[in-house]
């Protein structure tokens, strides 16, 4: 969130708040309106006290802190190579956060509201647990889930062409991609398997597959990159949340 966007003094999770502060003005007017869009962020819990001073010396960004959320990723131990624990002191386990694939898990840990208080004639950003999960939450708020890696620049926040289509095409589920820019990049992609629609990460497949090509159009057969963005059906993803 720290890095600056080239050319500008703004944070790319600066560059994605105006982009969604812009599509709520153009929706609704902004936020003088009754309707809202909360912005979400699933937070390393050992960077905690780093995002709250960010949200201080940024006053959010301008975005209003109470439709501002988060929810905080799980913490399994670190290994090295040979697969033994990683101690950062004796009898202290060595923890990371589990990486994006950890959000559906997370969904269902407690959901954080960002609170603004005044502290010695100074403003001071707690977080505040809401008294419910983040899935009930969304469950209850709204009807379409988008999720983005913060540092993808090009993201278009709320895309209304994706969304026109999920909602056209009456999917559960839409994923933005983008084709690879060599065989061997090493980027995850999509994939069928056993006829299933699913994701490979690209130490799964091996150097023949990855330099595959259709016979047909010559494009590779393992060349549409994950970018995590991501549309989701909120209905559809209580689902993936309670059956996993």
């Amino acid at each position: 969130m720290y890095y600056n966007v080239p050319h500008t003094e703004k944070t790319l999770l600066q560059l994605q708040i105006e982009r969604v502060m812009r599509l709520w003005e153009i929706a609704t007017g902004g936020p003088g309106h009754t309707s809202e869009i909360p912005f979400i962020v699933m937070i390393n819990p050992q960077a905690r006290d780093d995002w709250l001073q960010f949200f201080k010396e940024t006053n959010c960004c301008g975005y209003p802190h109470t439709s501002i959320y988060s929810f905080f990723q799980g913490m399994y131990p670190a290994v090295d190579l040979d697969g033994k624990i990683i101690l950062t002191a004796p009898g202290k386990l060595a923890l990371n956060p589990n990486g994006n694939g950890d959000i559906y898990e997370s969904l269902e840990r407690p959901l954080y509201k960002v609170v603004k208080k005044v502290c010695d004639g100074a403003d001071v950003y707690e977080f505040e647990e809401s008294g419910v999960n983040t899935i009930t939450f969304l469950q209850d708020r709204v009807d379409i889930v988008h999720i983005f890696g913060v540092d993808n620049i090009l993201n278009k926040v709320a895309d209304p062409i994706a969304l026109g289509v999920l909602l056209r095409e009456n999917l559960n589920i839409l994923n933005k991609t983008v084709d690879k820019v060599d065989p061997e990049e090493n980027v995850g992609v999509y994939a069928l398997r056993d006829n299933c629609p699913t994701f490979l990460e690209y130490s799964e497949i091996s150097s023949e597959q990855a330099n595959s090509r259709d016979a047909t159009t010559n494009r590779l057969l393992f060349g549409q990159a994950n970018i995590v963005n991501h549309f989701l059906c909120t209905s559809f993803l209580q689902q993936v949340v309670q059956q996993r």
